[in-house]
């Protein structure tokens, strides 16, 4: 795995990348941190190198190679400005999308005999959209493959990422939900998002209406016909 860690973005403002960049993210081992202790939990967990940038004209101090386990490769590159460091981006996840099949130590040793059970595995995810924990590395672990294997042939089965496919049925759940008397708060919590401002934002981008204009065009049709058969 290679961090690459951007001195100068915010912390907890989000790591901006390209469209690829993020579908890439999902199987490709690169880990962009925004803070010092981000890159050394993720140095601790275990890294091939760490690649630091900065617009600055000095590296950061807390960069310095003496805070870093014995072994790890440090680059760090200066004076750099936002279009240089998306391209930095781009070509460091390029570089290791194409040695992803050949990178081997990465999978179990049973990897390459291994048949992915898919039915067990949409059962699972399926069986846990109430989990806003639920993960990529969760999932694959019910396979016993590690993570950038499992996604990378997820999206060769299903021909989408995981994670399009875990917003795809979290929001068609909510959709059913919905059509119930359970309220827009209930459902947001049933589905897995803890929060309503981003499950009201995936359910505009995904249906075209926040949810409660949804469920209020829904339910009433829903109501209005139970009603008339009473």
């Amino acid at each position: 795995m290679i961090v690459l860690w951007d001195v100068d973005h915010e912390k907890g403002s989000g790591t901006i990348v390209g469209h690829e960049i993020e579908e890439m993210q999902e199987y490709v081992p690169i880990r962009c941190a925004t803070h010092w202790e981000e890159v050394s939990a993720s140095v601790q967990e275990g890294c091939g190198a760490l690649f630091t940038m900065t617009s600055r004209t000095e590296p950061p101090p807390e960069g310095d190679g003496g805070a870093l386990p014995s072994g790890v490769p440090q680059y760090v590159i200066t004076h750099v400005d936002k279009q240089a460091k998306l391209l930095i981006r781009f070509f460091l996840f390029y570089l290791a999308s194409l040695s992803l099949d050949s990178n081997r130590p990465l999978q179990p040793s049973s990897a390459g005999t291994h048949e992915i059970d898919w039915n067990k595995s949409i059962q699972y995810i399926q069986d846990n959209l109430d989990n806003s924990e639920l993960s990529l590395e969760e999932v694959a672990k019910q396979n016993y493959v590690c993570k950038w294997h499992f996604s990378k042939m997820f999206k060769k089965q299903f021909g989408i990422t995981f994670r399009e496919f875990l917003i795809r049925e979290r929001i068609d759940l909510a959709k059913r939900m919905l059509l119930t008397d359970e309220s827009v708060t209930n459902v947001c919590y049933a589905v897995g998002y803890g929060d309503l401002t981003h499950f009201g934002r995936m359910f505009q981008k995904k249906v075209g209406m926040p949810p409660s204009r949804f469920k209020s065009m829904h339910w009433k049709k829903t109501g209005s016909r139970e009603g008339s058969l009473g």
